[in-house]
């Protein structure tokens, strides 16, 4: 899959990070983590009002997929969207 198509979208998945539901809430933290994998610089720089933010839950879950990061390297020839889900539930700061 061509992560370029969710990097448009990016700013609007970051910005559902605080999501009630943890099942939405994984998803979408697996998205953000291949996105900021893929476009690095691009990424953070947009992700980068998720930490500063002055919601609690906004700044905790931004620092957890910011460690997600270090925890689940990407390969771009073999890493899915199941793949990042399945290392970022076994990683030790999930949220769940």
């Amino acid at each position: 899959m061509d992560f370029i198509q969710w990097f448009t979208a990016f700013p609007q998945i970051v910005s559902r990070v605080g999501h009630d539901n943890t099942e939405v809430y994984k998803h979408l933290s697996a998205l953000i983590v291949i996105v900021m994998q893929a476009y690095p610089l691009q990424a953070l720089w947009l992700f980068t009002s998720v930490v500063k933010s002055t919601k609690t839950n906004r700044e905790a879950r931004g620092r957890i997929i910011l460690n997600q990061l270090q925890v689940c390297p990407l390969s771009m020839d073999t890493r899915t969207h199941a793949q990042t889900i399945l290392c970022l539930e076994h990683s030790p700061q999930s949220t769940d």
